[in-house]
């Protein structure tokens, strides 16, 4: 699994937690949202986070932009890349 992959893995936990009646971060019925919303505020949430670990000052455009751009990055990268910088 690659450091991205897990990464996601982690962050997709964490957003799984909101709609599990079970966990203690549990704030959702997910039947009862608007994905179109709760979709549209992660990605206001994660630009807010870019924001404050680069102290880039984008709107967000700026940072669909740098999402696209990694995404690329990240789908075109060749396999035995990730064998060489570490990945399992």
């Amino acid at each position: 699994m690659s450091k991205e992959e897990k990464y996601a893995f982690e962050v997709y936990e964490l957003i799984v937690k909101l709609f599990d009646k079970e966990d203690e971060n549990y704030q959702f019925e997910l039947t009862e949202i608007d994905l179109t919303a709760f979709f549209t505020g992660m990605l206001i949430a994660n630009n807010m986070f870019f924001l404050k670990v680069t102290g880039n000052d984008g709107d967000l455009f700026d940072f669909i932009s740098t999402q696209m751009r990694l995404a690329h990055q990240y789908a075109t990268k060749p396999a035995e890349e990730e064998e060489i910088i570490g990945g399992e």
